[in-house]
């Protein structure tokens, strides 16, 4: 009975018990300028023939080149450059940050690809127009993308503060969004989130007593005074941040239930914090999303179709959102996730429940931007936020796409026609955790 129930629970992530609140005033959204209404279904290369696809970068494509700038025959218009002085480049952001440690004048020797053949070749760096320190190749790019089944798929270099863990079609991946790299971690997926300890995966166990490694082997128990353990939220100072649930008898109703950061090499539960009832409704927090400065967590929690927000601090501590009178984000919000240090991207519907709005707060003064409209009225999944500062992958119900939100540019494909879901972000799986 307690095994079935637990599965209930993971489908509801973390439950919470009671303390009477009222639900603050939620503020209204920015006004959306309607020139930033794009569509962002574009041409692309990749087949929609409903098979699963992952999407891998081959390069930087050439689809201009400024005239004032002179490669002479080093670059062709569809030339796909793979390499910056013998490291690799798989995508249009990759080749930026390679250059970013160039000054105009020099030369910098470029692996590329022209009619499927192989071949290097110099280029002198121009200066940017806008920044006259800034060195350039003087042409425009995009990424070169190639589809895979994802059983066939190369194995990337990844960049570990921005590789995500994703579940594809029931198994383990993880990926550089930026960089449009996957690795395969060889291992099925979880039912709940995933965190690493000592450089190892965890998973929640199946009878929530504790840590589990992906893939098999000994378990890390943990206190929870006979509590269930729902899901792993995240790490914040050194603590392992876990749903814990009491559940009924009877019944799959919890009755009692916290937020808990586990200390998990002295095995005590350094502090909890309760989220309380809204309108004799349990508060049911469902994720965590840890700051890229691993000061803050964010939680949404549902209660029937309203979901709620809140900020946690190192202490556990609630310091915006549900549990304050501080508002944080519009009821309405969909998903989301952390843009960069202060800031967290998220998508909210329009009061007609259909136009779908990218927008960032600021946690340090709750002011909203607007970015986008997403012309999409399909079931949204989740928002992965890189935490770059510039990228947002947005997860939804028929495809996956990468987002600069700071250029008003259609998204780039990152999957197609699959089961995906994002069950750890890059501040989790780089804690330093230890068993």
């Amino acid at each position: 009975m307690r095994r079935r129930i637990h599965r209930l629970a993971l489908s509801l992530a973390v439950l919470a018990t009671a303390c009477g609140q009222s639900a603050p005033a939620r503020p209204p959204l920015p006004e959306i300028p309607e020139d930033l209404a794009i569509p962002v279904i574009v041409d692309d290369p990749i087949p929609d023939n409903g098979s699963c696809v992952l999407v891998v970068g081959e390069g930087a494509r050439v689809l201009s080149i400024d005239e004032s700038f002179s490669t002479g025959e080093a670059l062709l218009v569809g030339d796909i450059i793979t390499g910056v002085a013998g490291t690799p480049v798989a995508s249009s952001q990759t080749l930026i940050a390679e250059l970013r440690s160039y000054r105009p004048g020099e030369v910098v020797t470029l692996d590329i690809e022209r009619d499927g053949a192989s071949r290097q070749d110099d280029v002198i760096l121009g200066s940017h127009p806008e920044d006259s320190g800034a060195a350039v190749l003087g042409v425009r790019v995009d990424t070169a993308l190639r589809g895979h089944a994802p059983n066939a798929i190369p194995q990337g270099d990844l960049a570990p503060e921005r590789a995500h863990l994703l579940a594809v079609a029931g198994s383990l991946y993880f990926h550089d969004p930026v960089a449009a790299a996957w690795q395969s971690v060889g291992a099925p997926s979880p039912l709940g989130s995933v965190v690493a300890l000592d450089g190892r995966l965890f998973a929640v166990t199946s009878s929530g007593s504790g840590l589990a490694p992906v893939g098999g082997g000994a378990e890390i128990p943990l206190p929870t005074s006979g509590r269930l353990i729902v899901n792993v939220l995240g790490v914040l100072d050194g603590l392992l941040v876990a749903g814990l649930a009491e559940l009924s008898d009877t019944s799959p109703d919890v009755t009692s239930a916290a937020v808990a950061g586990i200390d998990i090499s002295a095995n005590e539960v350094v502090w909890e914090w309760d989220p309380g009832l809204l309108n004799g409704q349990v508060v049911q927090p469902i994720l965590g999303s840890t700051a890229p400065s691993e000061g803050v967590l964010a939680i949404p929690s549902l209660v029937g179709d309203l979901r709620l927000h809140s900020l946690l601090d190192t202490t556990g501590s609630v310091v915006a959102g549900w549990g304050t009178e501080t508002p944080f984000l519009p009821a309405r919000t969909v998903v989301a996730g952390w843009y960069d240090q202060s800031n967290l991207a998220f998508v909210a519907r329009s009061e007609d429940q259909l136009t779908l709005n990218l927008v960032l707060v600021d946690v340090d003064d709750f002011s909203y931007t607007h970015l986008r409209v997403l012309d999409r009225n399909e079931l949204l999944f989740q928002v992965w936020a890189v935490g770059d500062g510039t990228n947002v992958v947005i997860n939804a119900e028929s495809e996956s796409k990468l987002f600069d939100i700071g250029a008003q540019t259609p998204g780039r494909l990152v999957t197609r026609a699959c089961d995906v879901r994002e069950i750890a972000d890059p501040t989790v799986l780089r804690s330093g955790l230890s068993s």
